[in-house]
């Protein structure tokens, strides 16, 4: 589709940045709005034909190739010295390192190896490379467990007495299980970020460690590699896996990070293994600010156990952290341990703690089982995936007492996925506005009519009667819940990155959400996504209507010292009479004045009511809730055991005849209990609406005083809110050049976020005589208020200037 692509990226602000495209691509419109939020390695492996790949680099001949490289001239007679130096810090700073030798598989023997280099321990190693059973991989399920194999042999490769015949012999057998990998690659059937990241890191792992002075095995190092660069690609367009964090750690996260060691560490001379190195440290730090302050990943997907970080978590970070040098990395797996003791390593992988851990990259260990590390060191917001993914976290700081905000406006890509662009989270303490979503059996109701729906979620439902929404077989029923298109659910086939383009906004239209904005800073963080995509929309519509909605847009502006988060939406709907719905879920029932009992119990049913605030409640943590837009709406509050997964199935929004999906669903502890969800619906028949709600964390009892919350004004172009002190200007309209705003408090700042990058606005008022201010290159301005007698001494200098 893209021909040849050219790309330069600029810093990532207003996604500003050069592009040259074929005459094809320029009359894709969406298609080159998405090209141009990519990275440029991502962009070159669109235009890349993977038959005709070069080889990158030339494989190193010495051994260990994967990691440990200062083994490779070792004599294997005594520890190596820079594994003593190693050991030595363990011992002084009394880490419990494990002894490998205590372990009986052929990775274990491999790591008591190189830790007690003894000819009887070498001998065992060799005999054990011998008896390992190499499972054959299946194009689905299980994908074989050949780079078990591949590492413990290129460990085992150090060991002097390691005779020639012996060495081909177990690489006789990597190569005909990296054949058949590479059968499996061949297929399409296999898709990208699921089963075929892991075959393809297996492979490209299994090919490092041969010997390649014939020909077919540098054809077969060359097929692998192509494919791994496609796979590196993928994780450079998510940086967060989009199934899932229990799907990453448990089945992709180490082997994928082992064989982006084989390419950065066994080859000589290549041109992306930097790329690589940082495109593995991104997938790291995703762990990092993903982590909530309840020790928990917040979960993106079909999730499971081990979003507790436990077990697997601390060995993938080890080991990457060395990888990659990094040092808070290295910090964050000291957390992990403060965190989860001994069970921060698997059973199966504690003899790789001596080889995986270097406690030379922290200073000082970490002591604390918070995130305090980061302070001062990562930014307190970042977006992982920027132009693909788009999975954002913002921080009003790293302590267990600090506000967590997570935000997705991405596209679609693994059938693991969900339906959730647009969707927030907030955590302070303990989890405010959650994700309700459980993961139980894969075809259970609760999972295809619930859990994966955007009506799990903190985002927006259009509702639309009759809307048809059963994509395949397994969807029994019409299930019109009024949310995102069902794209893939049960079954994803993506086997390129070109591929997943080329369905972008055609053929799959696996489109779904995109940050045309963003404003990240220390003191605020502002996000502008466009959610049209991931609805029935007027350029696309899967019931071959002309659409549900003609735009759908989120704006997201949070003060870090005031911790208070505002969400402005705005939904045209082709049909007036369609309502819409703004969602929060929470784990307790909503407190909401002037409640009225629509079906079932007070505590177990739905409930609506006029009343424009709300307040959630979960251990001594509280978020309030306050309604600014719009005018006409209703609070409804639905949820308790007979309600909490309540879905409305035909799409109408006026009666209250759905059902509760409870069939499938999972009740263990590492999900977020969602019992209820509150509904902002529109009451008011029109095309455009504006929903703008404030949102407040804290962790003190005391009740919050919303009266401080208000509009200032709320005109065609632009809505102005004042929160306390300061007030936040959401612009409809970038050519806007003036602003008249008045008010009664004293004001500090003026924040103005929707402009052009460098546009100069004119703001004045009543208490304020007019300036002008220009705005960043991401589009905002902030205008600091003088005091009441400096703004006196203002006006009088201008008075005497004009008669001077």
């Amino acid at each position: 589709m893209l021909g040849s692509v050219l790309i330069s990226l600029a810093a990532y602000g207003g996604l500003q940045v050069d592009h040259h495209l074929s005459s094809q691509a320029k009359n894709d419109k969406a298609a080159v709005v998405v090209t141009k939020q990519l990275s440029e390695f991502a962009v070159k492996q669109l235009a890349t034909n993977l038959d005709e790949h070069q080889l990158d680099g030339q494989p190193i001949a010495d051994h260990p190739r994967v990691f440990l490289n200062f083994l490779q001239n070792w004599k294997g007679k005594t520890v190596h010295p820079i594994l003593q130096e190693r050991m030595a810090l363990f011992r002084k700073r009394k880490v419990i390192s494990v002894n490998p030798c205590v372990y009986k598989s052929a990775l274990a023997n491999a790591g008591c190896w190189v830790t007690k280099p003894e000819k009887a321990i070498g001998e065992q190693l060799v005999k054990s490379l011998f008896k390992f059973y190499l499972m054959p991989p299946r194009s689905s399920g299980y994908y074989g467990n050949a780079w078990e194999l591949a590492l413990a042999y290129d460990l085992a490769c150090t060991y002097p007495g390691f005779r020639q015949e012996d060495r081909e012999e177990i690489e006789n057998r990597l190569e005909k299980q990296l054949e058949e990998l590479l059968d499996l690659l061949a297929d399409d059937g296999l898709s990208m970020w699921h089963g075929r990241a892991s075959v393809a890191s297996q492979a490209f792992l299994v090919a490092m460690v041969l010997d390649h002075s014939s020909d077919h095995r540098r054809e077969l190092l060359k097929k692998s590699q192509a494919y791994f660069l496609d796979l590196m690609a993928a994780l450079d367009l998510t940086e967060a896996w989009p199934e899932g964090y229990n799907y990453w750690i448990q089945n992709r996260a180490i082997p994928i990070a082992l064989a982006s060691a084989a390419y950065i560490n066994g080859l000589q001379h290549s041109q992306k293994g930097e790329k690589i190195r940082e495109i593995i440290r991104r997938a790291g730090h995703w762990v990092v600010y993903a982590t909530r302050p309840d020790d928990k990943v917040e979960g993106i997907g079909d999730e499971g156990s081990r979003v507790d970080l436990k077990d697997v978590s601390r060995p993938y970070i080890d080991f990457i952290a060395q990888l990659t040098q990094d040092t808070e990395l290295a910090e964050y797996s000291e957390y992990l341990y403060q965190v989860h003791q001994g069970q921060s390593y698997y059973d199966g992988w504690r003899w790789a703690f001596r080889l995986f851990n270097n406690p030379q990259l922290v200073k000082q260990p970490v002591k604390s089982k918070q995130l305090v590390f980061a302070q001062g060191k990562l930014p307190v917001a970042d977006i992982f995936g920027k132009g693909g993914f788009n999975q954002a976290y913002i921080r009003s700081g790293w302590s267990d007492q600090d506000t967590l905000i997570s935000f997705r406006a991405g596209h679609q890509f693994s059938h693991h996925g969900h339906y959730d662009a647009g969707h927030f989270t907030i955590h302070k303490q303990s989890p405010l506005a959650i994700n309700s979503s459980t993961y139980g059996r894969y075809d259970a109701p609760h999972r295809l009519n619930y859990a994966i729906r955007s009506v799990a979620k903190n985002t927006l439902l259009i509702m639309r009667p009759g809307e048809a929404v059963q994509p395949n077989r397994f969807f029994k029923k019409n299930v019109a819940d009024g949310g995102q298109r069902l794209v893939q659910p049960t079954g994803s086939s993506i086997p390129s990155v070109s591929y997943w383009y080329k369905n972008l906004y055609k053929g799959k239209h696996l489109e779904g959400g995109t940050i045309a904005r963003a404003d990240l800073s220390s003191a605020y963080s502002y996000l502008y996504a466009d959610l049209t995509g991931a609805y029935n929309n007027s350029e696309y519509d899967d019931n071959g209507d002309i659409g549900k909605v003609s735009k759908v847009t989120r704006e997201l502006f949070y003060l870090q010292e005031q911790d208070q988060l505002l969400v402005h939406d705005t939904i045209a709907t082709t049909n007036p009479a369609y309502i819409k719905k703004w969602l929060l879920h929470s784990v307790y029932q909503p407190v909401v004045k002037g409640l009225k009992l629509v079906q079932g119990e007070t505590h177990n049913g739905i409930m609506t009511s006029d009343a424009s605030e709300a307040t959630i409640v979960n251990g001594n943590s509280r978020l309030f809730l306050k309604k600014l837009l719009p005018a006409n709406s209703k609070l409804n509050v639905i949820g308790g055991p007979d309600y909490r997964y309540y879905v409305d199935i035909d799409g109408n929004g006026h009666t209250w005849d759905g059902v509760n999906f409870d069939k499938g669903a999972s009740n263990k502890k590492w999900f977020d209990p969602g019992f209820w969800r509150l509904e902002l619906a529109s009451t008011a028949s029109q095309s455009v609406e504006h929903f703008l709600v404030a949102l407040t964390p804290r962790l003190d009892t005391k009740k919050l005083n919303q009266s401080d919350i208000t509009i200032l004004k709320a005109e065609q172009n632009y809505y102005a809110v004042r929160l306390k002190s300061t007030v936040v200007v959401f612009l409809a309209d970038a050519n806007i050049n003036q602003l008249d705003l008045d008010w009664e408090a004293p004001l500090k700042k003026i924040y103005i976020v929707g402009l052009a990058p460098k546009q100069q606005l004119e703001v004045k008022g009543k208490q304020l005589s007019a300036q002008k201010i220009a705005a960043n290159l991401q589009g905002t301005a902030v205008m600091k208020i003088p005091s009441q007698t400096m703004q006196v001494h203002i006006g009088l200098l201008k008075k005497l200037s004009t008669k001077g």
